[in-house]
């Protein structure tokens, strides 16, 4: 009988672990790592550039998605093995290209860098539908142009739902495991009581 109990607890407990488990993999859905603003999109060496394309919000839905962009110049004194990345000043013209024929592109437009003396763009679109946007940055600079490209997916609006849904169903099965852990220690304790009793007796 008390390996039976033992048996019902460790599996109450390894239920748990994987209810908790659960909930933080679907609070986690859609949440992957960010830099330069959020998750990057596209990072590329275009001639004498480097280029670094992100995305906010991380699981960009229609509306208004914040890119940014950030190009860096390669620049050695000794070689390529001892080159680095510097700040260089850039013009830019940023198109977003549609998914589908029924909504039109978005641009060419002209954008202006954060600094003078940097290329750091930050530029506001707004996306009225789902589906695979292409950002395409053109821009000139003092090693010449260049042309980078990257895949935006916008989400459909129902999509939000499953990670709620995923969540919700985990935290059940956690009350349920926690409510099965009560109950099974309650038993405990009232068959020891039990036991204590007739052996009083």
């Amino acid at each position: 009988m008390q390996t039976l109990r033992h048996t019902y607890l460790n599996r109450a407990i390894r239920a748990l672990a994987a209810a908790a488990a659960l909930v933080l993999a679907a609070f986690a859905v859609g949440r992957p790592a960010a830099a330069n603003g959020g998750p990057v999109i596209a990072q590329d060496r275009v001639g004498a550039y480097a280029v670094t394309v992100s995305v906010n919000p991380p699981d960009p839905r229609p509306g208004v998605v914040r890119v940014t962009i950030l190009v860096e110049a390669y620049v050695s004194e000794n070689g390529p093995e001892t080159a680095r990345l510097v700040a260089v000043p850039t013009t830019m013209r940023l198109t977003a290209v549609s998914p589908s024929r029924s909504s039109p592109d978005i641009g060419p437009m002209v954008v202006t860098s954060l600094a003078a003396d940097a290329s750091h763009y930050n530029v506001s679109l707004t996306l009225p539908r789902h589906g695979d946007w292409r950002i395409r940055a053109a821009f000139e600079g003092p090693l010449g142009p260049g042309t980078v490209e990257a895949l935006l997916p916008i989400v459909r609006e129902d999509r939000d739902v499953f990670p709620w849904v995923i969540g919700a169903a985990a935290i059940a099965a956690l009350v349920l495991t926690t409510a099965s852990l009560v109950v099974l220690r309650r038993r405990r304790k009232w068959g020891n009581t039990g036991a204590a009793k007739q052996t009083a007796r």
